[in-house]
């Protein structure tokens, strides 16, 4: 009796866990799409950021921001969401080809250029952060 009830406590913990899982991942594909649609600093990427680091699935992001840029290579703001992730990751010469890359496809957003000059900074390219519109 003991067993069957530890086997029904412990279906009943993993099928709590499992919908909060899946909660937690709709919440985290909601967050995606808009930053697939404004990339920008903020909530919607720490929430997304964060749900594949804790999950221990960074490069699985890596790889779906990659592939949006394969399927839409003339898309800055695909560019740009591939920068913001290799940022938080430290890969500098990533975050920076993306970076030039958005502000290439689209030189009329202001916030590519800036994030690229702050990227130099981090880099300590003082010269390139300036040039940077």
């Amino acid at each position: 009796m003991k067993k069957l009830l530890s086997l029904f406590l412990l279906l009943c913990l993993c099928t709590g866990l499992s919908a909060q899982d899946d909660k937690e991942k709709q919440t985290v594909d909601r967050f995606w799409s808009l930053l697939t649609k404004n990339p920008r600093r903020g909530t919607s990427l720490d929430r997304v950021y964060g749900y594949y680091v804790d999950t221990g699935q960074l490069d699985t992001l890596i790889d779906q921001c990659k592939a949006l840029t394969d399927k839409t290579p003339d898309d800055a703001k695909s560019w740009l969401l591939l920068g913001l992730v290799l940022s938080r990751r430290n890969d500098d010469a990533g975050t920076v080809a993306a970076y030039e890359k958005a502000e290439t496809l689209d030189p009329k957003d202001p916030i590519a250029p800036y994030y690229l000059g702050e990227a130099f900074i981090a880099q300590g390219r003082l010269k390139e952060a300036a040039a940077a519109r």
